[in-house]
């Protein structure tokens, strides 16, 4: 963690999230109670736990006894994700903490990438375009920030025909981050400029939608241009 600005001291009285944010380690270590400064984990985060070492202790044995420790710490991570949300530190820049898809773990440490973006696939974690959370079952990305300051959560779905108020994911504040990896790994369904164009030509040919060409000549034959009426003179 970090403070946040020019924040130098913590002030008891302020919310954590007006002081601190959540930042990215160069290199995620790991610790038996002292680091294992050979073990690479490839996350961005730390990690903490009763591993069996090498005999050198500079790393995590290989073994099966270790596997249900890492699968323990893997469950922890993605609980402790609606933790982090309610301190109000889930934000945007967070999701660039978190491991991606592109992200080359070694095997072991994949059970908490899978983890976490299960979590956040089911549950209320991922931030959205309005400031709130929601899981990624409910959520719509769209490449254009644009299309998502035009379109409200209502219009969304009216236009998706949706029942479950699907509404806009946050987007990446830069191409091909890490926030912008791990936003492609959660697997959001992109609804786009293209779909808009689709549903308004669909909808234009629906029958109810326009005349029937018969119809249309027959009301028009029925038109008449009403009579100008005889000017009236006043006199006195």
């Amino acid at each position: 963690m970090t403070f946040v600005g020019d924040i130098k001291s913590f002030d008891e009285k302020k919310p954590i999230s007006h002081q601190f944010k959540i930042t990215s380690a160069k290199r995620g270590k790991v610790s038996v109670f002292f680091p294992a400064e050979k073990e690479t984990s490839g996350l961005r985060f730390h990690l903490h736990g009763p591993f069996i070492p090498e005999l050198s202790r500079a790393s995590i044995k290989n073994s099966p006894e270790n596997l249900p420790i890492f699968k323990q710490i893997a469950v922890l991570v993605a609980k402790s994700l609606a933790p982090i949300r309610d301190l109000g530190l889930l934000t945007g820049e967070f999701l660039s903490v978190l491991p991606n898809n592109d992200d080359p773990l070694p095997e072991r440490y994949r059970l908490i990438r899978e983890a976490i973006i299960g979590e956040m696939r089911t549950s209320p974690l991922v931030p959205t375009y309005t400031g709130r959370h929601a899981p990624v079952s409910s959520l719509l990305q769209a490449r254009r920030a644009q299309i998502k300051t035009l379109l409200s959560k209502e219009d969304l779905a009216f236009l998706t025909e949706r029942s479950d108020d699907p509404e806009w994911a946050i987007g990446a504040s830069q191409k091909n981050s890490n926030q912008d990896r791990f936003l492609s790994s959660l697997g959001i369904p992109l609804w786009d400029v293209q779909d808009l164009v689709l549903f308004l030509e669909e909808t234009a040919r629906r029958p109810k939608n326009k005349w029937d060409e018969c119809e249309i000549s027959q009301k028009t034959s029925d038109f008449k241009v009403p009579e100008r009426p005889e000017p009236v003179s006043l006199t006195m």
